[in-house]
């Protein structure tokens, strides 16, 4: 089974850890704890998912980037004195190397064939009205750490009172990668 190209099949493929996780959301739901099952069923999803997420999350201009391109052993992240990252940047290994905006449920909204667009992208604050306000981008890279089923994950800063600017950072959690 290509677990990479469908998910879903693995997930409903029997598995005891995945059963058990299914039956016990059934009886949480059935007893009324439906925050309860949710989070069984947010976690058997996640028993079926083949990559590895890896999230950086730390206070702006704490070297996020860095620590991600220093794994990755290139610079990929954009790194900059001045500027900080703004939106969730999701590496993930991937041929031919690009870079795609999406919106927070994984449909596309744009396309670069290449990575020169990735400092632009993922450094220009996002604004109220714009249609990409609240998009991540996913990266393709070819890397042979990636290639492993890891996905790098750097978000905008938190904490030093900007409340508007950490939510992405926060909800890095419960991105869906695609692919």
């Amino acid at each position: 089974m290509d677990t990479k190209s469908s998910p879903s099949a693995t997930a409903e493929a029997s598995h005891p850890v995945s059963d058990a996780a299914l039956d016990t959301a059934r009886l949480a739901r059935a007893l009324g704890r439906e925050d309860l099952a949710a989070m069984l069923l947010a976690a058997r999803g996640r028993l079926a998912r083949p990559e590895t997420v890896l999230v950086v999350i730390g206070e702006f201009k704490k070297g996020k980037s860095s620590l991600i391109n220093g794994i990755l052993g290139r610079d990929l992240c954009p790194v900059d004195d001045d500027i900080a990252t703004a939106r969730l940047v999701l590496v993930r290994h991937g041929a031919p190397e690009q870079v795609i905006v999406r919106n927070p449920d994984g449909t596309e909204l744009a396309r670069s064939p290449d990575l020169a667009g990735l400092a632009r992208l993922a450094t220009e604050a996002p604004s109220g009205g714009d249609p990409m306000e609240h998009a991540y981008l996913e990266v393709c890279a070819e890397n042979a750490f990636l290639a492993h089923g890891v996905i790098l994950v750097d978000t905008p800063g938190v904490g030093g009172g900007l409340s508007s600017a950490t939510k992405p950072s926060r909800s890095a959690t419960s991105m869906r990668p695609t692919g």
